[in-house]
């Protein structure tokens, strides 16, 4: 008789289970999830371990014998000083941009890189509009493997530096479409035999795995009623949904926090379809917007399951102008002492926007993601506070 093994990776949409972590429905039809047969925990103390990084959670982690890390995650949580009065919220910051490479993809990156080569894969290769090619490449340079990245010519200049100063190789064809881009990596994986790595749901469920930490993080440092983030494909909400379900499953939450997602208006696909009230997302057919981090015309399966968890936790999905990300860049920068890109401060964005609107209460205790540091499109955030001072 077989021993099920822990976690079971398994397809939300079809029900099929795979024997292996990091790869994709082979059916195509929907999103890769890994589910752990654990028992309730009695604390938080029972969960974590002593290893460094999002590894303090490798209880709940996909197994990996040597992980590697870079000392990411447990990023700090700073309490608002200006912008909760303007709002009326208890408002709080979790600067992800205190990571290794300056953006939260590191938690997604660590654990991806460490079981691919704990798979023997000695070169990794994946397609990034800047954010993910710096992390990954970075991890690969940790781990002795080498990365090949595929960029779009539009990928801000200081994403590209950094990371090919980890080594890597970046590829930029002519074609900005990511959808092409996409295709080109994998082919080339086919023809080498390098591995996949991607941090949307759809392509590689690890992500969710390496993102859902920050939801332990917060839970940790004080469980809050709202949790607004950024999208792009969504897969960051994706992760949050799922560390505050897998805790109040053990019994280390007693309710689950709404999840506010925040897209700019010039890329807003999941708000649209939030809107129509739709199931599924159309892709757009133009993108322009400062917040070069989620400039995505089509999440995908990722995108269906965005909307899926922002109604399941009583959240909510909206856009802001360019005009309004670049206020709350300002805003944090020059009130709250926090240096983010222009995707970084899309959250806080939302969260005042959503404030003049209602969704959010004036007792509301909000943790709004600042997702990566202005060191990382340092032309945008020159152009937009600076200048325009």
């Amino acid at each position: 008789m077989s021993v099920r093994q822990d976690p079971v990776y398994r397809c939300r949409s079809c029900g099929q289970e795979l024997e292996t972590c990091g790869v994709p429905c082979p059916r195509g039809d929907g999103i890769v999830e890994a589910l752990y047969a654990r028992k309730r925990f009695r604390r938080f103390a029972t969960l974590r371990s002593q290893a460094p990084g999002i590894w303090r959670y490798r209880r709940v982690l996909p197994p990996v014998e040597n992980a590697i890390s870079l000392d990411e995650g447990w990023t700090p949580l700073h309490e608002s000083r200006a912008i909760n009065q303007r709002i009326g919220c208890s408002l709080f910051f979790k600067d992800e941009g205190r990571n290794p490479s300056g953006s939260f993809k590191d938690r997604a990156a660590a654990l991806m890189v460490s079981v691919a080569v704990a798979q023997g894969r000695s070169t990794v290769v994946l397609t990034s509009s800047g954010n993910a090619a710096g992390s990954v490449a970075m991890y690969a340079a940790a781990a002795g493997i080498e990365c090949v990245v595929f960029m779009s010519e539009g990928a801000p200049r200081e994403k590209v530096v950094h990371t090919r100063s980890f080594g890597a190789r970046v590829v930029q064809p002519r074609s900005t479409s990511g959808r092409l881009l996409r295709a080109a990596a994998r082919q080339a994986a086919d023809e080498h035999g390098w591995a996949v790595l991607s941090t949307t749901a759809q392509e590689n469920p690890l992500a969710v795995e390496g993102f859902k930490t920050i939801a332990y993080e917060i839970a940790e440092q004080g469980l809050p009623d709202v949790v607004a983030t950024p999208v792009g494909a969504g897969t960051l909400l994706l992760g949050l949904r799922k560390g505050f379900a897998e805790l109040l499953q053990w019994g280390l939450i007693e309710r689950m926090p709404r999840l506010l997602g925040v897209q700019p208006e010039g890329c807003n696909p999941v708000v649209r379809a939030f809107r129509r009230n739709a199931r599924t997302v159309e892709p757009v057919t133009s993108v322009e917007t400062i917040a070069t981090g989620v400039m995505l015309e089509d999440p995908g399966l990722d995108g269906a399951e965005t909307l899926r968890a922002v109604r399941e936790t009583r959240g909510a999905m909206l856009d802001v102008p360019d005009e309004e990300i670049i206020d709350a860049m300002r805003l944090l920068a020059r009130q709250e002492g926090i240096f983010a890109e222009p995707s970084g401060a899309l959250s806080v964005a939302g969260v005042i926007v959503a404030r003049e609107r209602g969704i959010l209460d004036s007792g509301d205790r909000v943790v709004a993601l600042i997702t990566g540091s202005g060191f990382k499109d340092i032309a945008n955030v020159e152009k937009s506070l600076l200048v325009s001072s």
